[in-house]
């Protein structure tokens, strides 16, 4: 059977700042829903709750009708405060609220969760860890289209990245002013940049709970590896 997975979307009033009273919309790049897609599952997308909603409810009923769980990034860089960026939960406070929940319970119920950009931030952050600011803050801003690689990682050996996608040098595309400072407990760094920031997380239990940094999504056609990576998601979903 095919399975589902739920992916996160952003909220425009929170991105973009608009007007609430005017609702806004929800958001997530299509490259996300396609790799699942293409990858053997089937995308669903999970907007943000309205303001008047109970957030656990929502997430509860949620994770009842998904095999696997796909936090998105986006949206939180646009905000500044004066040359920085307000903290990850200030970015956008309820959607926030909403993957906590959805991060803490689908880690118990043992459902697959994989971060992206934003979303491997939230892991980590959720789970224990924190996340920091990157100095200088452009340091890995694509400067490239966004299928095209901006920098190469390193793969640590011995990690569930590895093992799925080997070790050699991979060459990936990058979106991100802030990146994980200190990794959650139970988890392990999968993966780096040249410059010491942490490219991908990974649990170190029976549940597949993987964060990366960067965006296989948008290499899906020309980067085998992120196809193998994508497949290997939705193979954990599959699993009953």
């Amino acid at each position: 059977m095919t399975p589902v997975i739920g992916a996160t979307c952003a909220w425009s009033v929170e991105t973009w700042k608009h007007e609430e009273k005017e609702a806004g919309y929800m958001y997530a790049g299509s490259a996300y829903s396609w790799a699942i897609h293409r990858a053997g599952a089937m995308p669903l997308m999970v907007p943000v709750p309205p303001p008047d909603a109970d957030l656990t409810s929502a997430a509860e009923c949620v994770l009842a009708r998904v095999d696997g769980l796909l936090l998105t990034g986006g949206g939180g860089a646009k905000i500044r405060e004066g040359s920085g960026l307000p903290p990850l939960a200030a970015q956008q406070p309820r959607r926030y609220r909403f993957e906590n929940i959805l991060i803490n319970r689908a880690a118990v119920m043992g459902i697959p969760i994989m971060g992206i950009c934003r979303g491997h931030q939230m892991i980590a952050e959720v789970l224990g860890g924190s996340t920091r600011i990157l100095v200088p803050p452009h340091a890995h801003l694509q400067e490239k289209p966004s299928w095209e690689p901006q920098h190469v990682i390193t793969v640590e050996s011995g990690s569930l990245l590895s093992r799925v996608c080997g070790n050699d040098p991979w060459e990936v595309t990058s979106f991100h002013r802030q990146a994980v400072g200190v990794v959650p407990p139970g988890f392990r760094v999968s993966a780096f940049s040249k410059d010491g920031v942490i490219e991908a997380i990974e649990a170190l239990g029976e549940t597949f709970i993987v964060g990366l940094q960067f965006h296989p999504e948008y290499r899906w056609e020309l980067d085998e590896r992120s196809r193998i990576l994508f497949k290997a998601f939705v193979t954990q979903c599959r699993r009953e």
